[in-house]
């Protein structure tokens, strides 16, 4: 109509025309009226300004409107139509939602990565927004052989536990995994595995710390500098000696609380030593107290001190944080870190860390259904143990 456009516009640009954005009306909640405006790239979640000029920013879902044709893959699989790697990867391939699918029977193992994924124009990161005027459309959808998907492996297991399930690929465009993956805690597997040692790797892989992986690397860089007090240095060798058991999570005697201290000591300075790690560069963020978003910490702690001591590093960060590259001075800054933490820690808990413990966690049910709690663990979402018979004869 010849105004200038407002963020309040009813109109966007899409391929040179003037789009009017059409209402969707999700009826009432408590007597409100829901109603957004939706455009090609689906629904507006909210506005914002690019140099001056207004934009809106949506949401668009490649399943949207494909939901139903999800249950075309659980048919296949219910009624026995993926009864080979093969036709599971074909019955797989119709589940439309990002999903990491097993397959076993008596005789083959296998994995699929499961997604309506589309195919972007090349050079755009799927991590920002998308310019949506038309010239960045989606140039259609991974075909089946373009998803991650495995057939057999010499050790006669395929593990995953939501991790990355290949080299450099994105799932969605909110999962930009790292370096570090839970699934590594499936480790330490006996030669000959029998059905209690699969529960005992799954097990053990539960009642762990998940970042305490990366603490040998930390511990590495540490070394390079003497610790600053008598309590840093105990409390790092209790520290030490808990990762390399694994970082347990433990309440063996049930009285409320992790049974080892270095459960304590490494909850309290993980974060500290996030902070210290990356001050030199991203200072500004933290004083102004924004969420680091973009990779985990454990990924960023483990690239960027891995980079740092000269152990190779696949897709190494182009900015060192840590000590700003020197590894002296992170080695000292990360101490720092270190002794306030456990200087506080003493002064709430006593100044013995072999007797701090930390609060164990519990799982409860939904409030008045049952008042009873049990201790947590961090399973995976679903745990299954089947063992096959002999063929029928």
């Amino acid at each position: 109509d010849g105004t200038p456009p407002a963020r309040t516009s009813g109109h966007y640009e899409f391929d040179g025309e003037c789009v009017p954005f059409e209402i969707f009306d999700a009826g009432t909640l408590d007597g409100v009226p829901i109603r957004y405006p939706v455009s090609v790239h689906g629904p507006v979640i909210g506005t914002a300004t690019a140099d001056g000029v207004p934009v809106a920013l949506t949401s668009k879902r490649s399943t949207f409107g494909r939901d139903g044709l999800n249950l075309g893959a659980l048919k296949d699989m219910t009624e026995g139509d993926a009864d080979t790697p093969e036709s599971f990867f074909e019955a797989a391939n119709k589940f439309g939602f990002t999903f990491n699918w097993g397959y076993a029977n008596r005789d083959a193992i296998a994995y699929f990565a499961s997604g309506h994924l589309p195919v972007r124009p090349a050079g755009l990161d799927r991590r920002l927004p998308t310019l949506g005027t038309g010239e960045y459309e989606w140039e259609g959808f991974l075909a089946l052989d373009q998803h991650p998907h495995a057939d057999g492996h010499s050790t006669g297991r395929l593990v995953n536990w939501n991790n990355q399930s290949a080299p450099g690929f994105m799932h969605g465009d909110n999962a930009p995994y790292g370096s570090v993956h839970r699934v590594e805690n499936f480790d330490q597997w006996p030669g000959e595995v029998d059905l209690a040692d699969v529960v005992g790797v799954m097990n053990r892989a539960a009642t762990e710390d998940e970042r305490s992986s990366l603490w040998p690397v930390i511990s590495e860089v540490l070394a390079a500098a003497d610790a600053p007090s008598e309590l840093a240095a105990e409390s790092i060798a209790i520290v030490d000696a808990w990762a390399a058991a694994d970082g347990p999570l433990l309440d063996a005697d049930e009285d409320g609380d992790w049974d080892e201290p270095g459960a304590l000591i490494h909850d309290r300075i993980f974060g500290p030593l996030v902070r210290a790690a990356t001050w030199p560069v991203l200072a500004p963020v933290w004083e102004d107290e924004v969420d680091i978003r973009g990779v985990d910490a454990s990924s960023l702690l483990d690239k960027d001190l891995r980079a740092l001591l000269g152990q190779p590093v696949d897709g190494p960060f182009e900015t060192a944080f840590c000590g700003a590259g020197d590894s002296d001075a992170c080695a000292t800054d990360l101490w720092a870190a270190i002794d306030e933490t456990v200087a506080a820690i003493a002064g709430e808990l006593g100044d013995d860390p072999t007797a701090w413990r930390l609060e164990g966690l519990r799982s409860t049910f939904a409030p008045g259904l049952i008042p009873d709690d049990f201790r947590s663990t961090n399973r995976s979402t679903y745990q299954q143990v089947i063992e096959f018979g002999p063929p029928p004869s």
